[in-house]
């Protein structure tokens, strides 16, 4: 008999040879690895589906807070119409405009709510996995201005909100920032949340250091 079948023979008939040179080979590496590499997928696959289910809940959240703001729209449209067809005295005109003022106050404030508490929520997960959680966020009062901050051993975050995203809130994040840098004498991150940015705000962001970071990727004209 051949050594060739003379190892042929020891493959097939004794299985304590066949495991030492498994071994020996470092198949059984290779094989424990393909079953981590099946077991790590299937982990993978969970989580997306996860954060599928996670996405459509939001998307049904935004679509809920659409209606209400086209409700809102609707009632504050109704007012107007009723301004222009009933003729009252100055005084009466006066209280209603008085009135109306506090309604579009109530809803424009409420509409900033709205986008300030979606906007957080699209964005939570998303600078979770960059390392700043939205939930350690504080309000600090500094030469007497709030400040929405995340505060760190090494650093402090500036987070500010804001529908559409200008070059004033660039400037005002910015001065935010200079304050707490003062203040804490530590380094400070800036970022802005919003759903678009205008160009002058992206121009003037690279500049100052300031993170835009927005859920629409087309930029507002300017």
């Amino acid at each position: 008999m051949t050594f060739k079948e003379e190892l042929f023979n020891l493959l097939n008939e004794d299985e304590e040879f066949r495991k030492e040179l498994t071994d020996k080979l470092g198949i059984s590496e290779i094989y424990k690895e393909i079953r981590n590499l099946n077991v790590r997928f299937n982990e993978m696959l969970d989580e997306i589906r996860k954060h599928t289910l996670i996405l459509r809940e939001h998307a049904r959240i935004v679509s809920e807070q659409l209606k209400r703001l086209e409700e809102h729209d609707r009632k504050f449209n109704e007012i107007l119409e009723e301004i222009k067809n009933i003729k009252i005295s100055q005084a009466e005109m006066s209280g209603r405009i008085e009135a109306l003022s506090r309604t579009y106050y109530s809803i424009s404030s409420t509409l900033g709510d709205l986008v300030e508490d979606w906007l957080l929520t699209k964005f939570e997960e998303e600078l979770r996995r960059e390392g700043l959680n939205l939930k350690e966020m504080r309000r600090i009062t500094v030469d007497g201005r709030e400040i929405d901050a995340i505060l760190r051993d090494d650093e402090a975050v500036v987070v500010e909100v804001s529908s559409t995203v200008k070059a004033a809130d660039v400037l005002k994040i910015d001065e935010e920032a200079e304050l707490i840098s003062k203040m804490l004498r530590r380094n400070v991150r800036k970022v802005i949340l919003g759903m678009k940015a205008d160009k002058k705000a992206i121009d003037l962001a690279k500049g100052k250091g300031v993170e835009i970071k927005v859920r629409f990727g087309v930029p507002a004209s300017p």
